[in-house]
């Protein structure tokens, strides 16, 4: 997937494979974890998708301790547009409403956008800030 999307140096990509592995086992055993494969009629998957509970501090809007987060919603390319994304998302959202849970984030590419939109999702005011970002906006601004 994230190959698929590109930006990413081939050396980030491995690091990130020996971290995500062990992580995800981890968050599954936990049940703090879980997703939603499609597959062809030969076992290949074409569309997955995964919703891990984010913990974060409670609100004054609701208590909650943690927000199921979507991420890795993924199709294979040659069965894109045919409702895939789509249902795993719908799926994945049935299955955080059924746990409780009133309230689901996520971040989105911008081909994955239309169907977030369409399926309610709607953008809030996050922001984020990395080491070497004062650097960067001061090169842009001459400085």
């Amino acid at each position: 997937m994230l190959r698929d999307i590109g930006g990413h140096p081939e050396a980030r990509l491995r690091r990130h494979e020996r971290v995500f592995g062990p992580w995800v086992r981890r968050e599954l055993r936990a049940r703090r974890l879980w997703g939603y494969l499609v597959e062809g009629a030969d076992g290949t998957p074409l569309a997955s998708g995964i919703v891990w509970l984010q913990p974060r501090n409670p609100s004054a809007r609701d208590g909650a301790t943690v927000t199921p987060y979507i991420f890795s919603v993924f199709t294979e390319p040659s069965v894109r547009r045919r409702g895939l994304a789509t249902a795993i998302v719908r799926t994945l959202l049935d299955s955080a409403k059924a746990a409780g849970h009133s309230r689901v984030e996520l971040h989105a590419t911008e081909a994955g956008r239309p169907i977030y939109e369409r399926l309610g999702f709607r953008p809030t005011r996050h922001m984020r800030w990395e080491p070497g970002d004062e650097r960067r906006r001061r090169r842009r601004r001459g400085r």
